[in-house]
């Protein structure tokens, strides 16, 4: 599964069209702007074409790779949430384990 995305850093807003290895915990982002290791930053990831439907969820720069680097997610709306929780599900091969994994997963904290 591939969205398009606007990660925020700072004052610095990167888009991109391509992002994959979608997860409960993080992402991957194919950008030739590459930020710094470590950074925190906000994701929208946009489920639909014209944005209507997205996920927005904080997190940091967890890696950094000639082509991208993956965002390790920290916090999420409720709405976010679910909408990251189907999306895993539908895509995935074992759904029962993805709920398994969600409902486990303390490191995602959810934004109120």
């Amino acid at each position: 599964m591939h969205f398009g995305a606007t990660v925020q850093i700072g004052d610095t807003v990167i888009m991109v069209d391509r992002t994959s290895d979608i997860s409960l915990k993080g992402l991957y982002v194919l950008a030739d702007n590459l930020p710094t290791r470590g950074s925190e930053c906000v994701v929208m990831l946009n489920l639909t074409e014209d944005g209507g439907s997205h996920i927005e969820v904080a997190g940091k720069i967890a890696r950094i790779n000639k082509d991208g680097f993956a965002v390790e997610f920290n916090e999420i709306d409720v709405d976010s949430y679910e909408h990251l929780k189907n999306l895993v599900m539908y895509n995935s091969t074992d759904a029962d384990e993805v709920e398994k994994d969600f409902d486990s997963h303390l490191g995602l904290k959810r934004a109120k």
